[in-house]
C-alpha cells in the first residue's frame, strides 16, 4: 500500500534558532558592550552567490549582529591574502568566510584562523572537527542537516544512513559526524554500481548531488526519510535531487527550496556567536531545535 509523505520544510527549526541567537546576540552585548561580527569575502558577480550572500548578511543583521561584504579583486591572490591577513588579527570580526566557488587562484590557500573558520574551510579547521575538538566548527550544511534530523525526531545512533554525494563540503563531513554520533553510514557517490541496492537498507537517504529526479519512487524504499540538499534549475524553477513521485513512498521529504537551504544560512549565524563567545572567554553556546 503506497503512502502519502509529510514534506516538512525547514522554517519553523530556522525561527527557533532565530530568536535563540537573537537572545544570545542580546546578552553578549549586555554583559560584554560587543556584537558578533561575520564577514564575507566575494568575488565575481555568479547570481546564485550573490543571492546567497545576501541571504546570510541580512539574516545576520536581524539576529542583531554586524555584518558586511567584501568584494574582491578576482585576479587578485594578493589582495586576498592582505584582506584575510587584517581580518585575522582585527579582534572586532568573529568569523569570517569565503564565499564559493570562487573565481581566484588562492596561493597560500584560504588562510584564515580556526577560529574565525567559521565556514570550515580550512584543513585547520577539518581535522578539528573530526577529532571533536570543543571549539571546532562544522561545515554549515552538515551541521544544518544535523539539527534537521534532531528536529525529525530522528535518532543518529543506531539509524542507517546512506549519504549520496562524497563533497568536501556536504558528504564526506556529513559522513563522519553521523558516524562520531553512533550512526551506521554508508557513502554513494557517482561511480556507485547499484543506486538503489545501496541505499536500499538506509531508514535515512540524504542526496548532494545536484541531479534531478535522482531519488524516485523505483529506487527508494517504502517509509524511507529523504533529506534533500541538491540544488538544481529545471525550466527556470528551483528544485532537488528528489522527484515528485518520491512522496508515494517515502516516510518524510524535505523541500527545495526551503529546506536545508536556510538552515546551512542559519549555520553560519550560529557559528558566528559561538565563536564571538569563544573569543571573549565565554562557555560555547548551546542550541535546541524545539
Amino acid at each position: 500500500m503506497n503512502m502519502i509523505s509529510k514534506v516538512i520544510a525547514s522554517k519553523t527549526l530556522v525561527e527557533i534558532l532565530k530568536e535563540q541567537a537573537k537572545q544570545k546576540v542580546k546578552e553578549i552585548n549586555e554583559k560584554l558592550g560587543v556584537r558578533p561580527a561575520l564577514t564575507i569575502l566575494m568575488a565575481g558577480n555568479n547570481p546564485a552567490s550573490v543571492s546567497y550572500v545576501t541571504k546570510k548578511i541580512e539574516l545576520a543583521k536581524e539576529c542583531g549582529m554586524k555584518s558586511e561584504i567584501i568584494y574582491l579583486n578576482e585576479n587578485s591572490s594578493q589582495e586576498y591574502d592582505k584582506i584575510t591577513t587584517e581580518l585575522n588579527n582585527n579582534k572586532d570580526i568573529n568569523g569570517f568566510m569565503l564565499q564559493l566557488p570562487c573565481p581566484i587562484e588562492l596561493e597560500n590557500g584560504f588562510n584564515i584562523n580556526s577560529e574565525k573558520d567559521v565556514d570550515c574551510l580550512t584543513e585547520v579547521t577539518y581535522q578539528k572537527m573530526l577529532t571533536e575538538k570543543q571549539d571546532a566548527f562544522s561545515p554549515c550544511t552538515p551541521l544544518g542537516i544535523l539539527r534537521y534530523l534532531e528536529f525529525l525526531g530522528v535518532e543518529i545512533s543506531g539509524t542507517n544512513f546512506a549519504i549520496i554525494g562524497k563533497s568536501r563540503l556536504v558528504g564526506k563531513p556529513l559522513f563522519e559526524l553521523l558516524l562520531n554520533s553512533g550512526g551506521t553510514v554508508t557513502l554513494c557517490h557517482s561511480r556507485t554500481k547499484d543506486l538503489a541496492k545501496s541505499i536500499s537498507t538506509a531508514d535515512v537517504v540524504i542526496s548532494a548531488v545536484g541531479k534531478p529526479n535522482l531519488l524516485n519512487q523505483d529506487n527508494i524504499q517504502e517509509g524511507q526519510i529523504l533529506i534533500d540538499v541538491g540544488i538544481n534549475k529545471v525550466e527556470g524553477k528551483l528544485c532537488g535531487d528528489i522527484a515528485k513521485d518520491a512522496v508515494e513512498k517515502a516516510k518524510i521529504i524535505t523541500p527545495v527550496p526551503g529546506g536545508v537551504g536556510p538552515l546551512t544560512v542559519m549555520s553560519l549565524i550560529t557559528n558566528t556567536i559561538d565563536a564571538c563567545y569563544m573569543q571573549n572567554g565565554l562557555a560555547r553556546p548551546t542550541w535546541k531545535v524545539q
